[in-house]
């Protein structure tokens, strides 16, 4: 799960978006890891 969540901010910042957006996207993905991690 994890891999996947990585490889889709991975394309999203190669696919251009605006780096707002990719920041917002990167912090949601971190959040969810320590959600996950902490969840585990």
């Amino acid at each position: 799960m994890t891999m996947l969540l990585g490889l889709f901010s991975i394309l999203i910042t190669v696919s251009g978006i605006p780096s707002r957006y990719t920041a917002l996207v990167h912090e949601t993905l971190s959040h969810l890891n320590q959600f996950m991690v902490g969840g585990a």
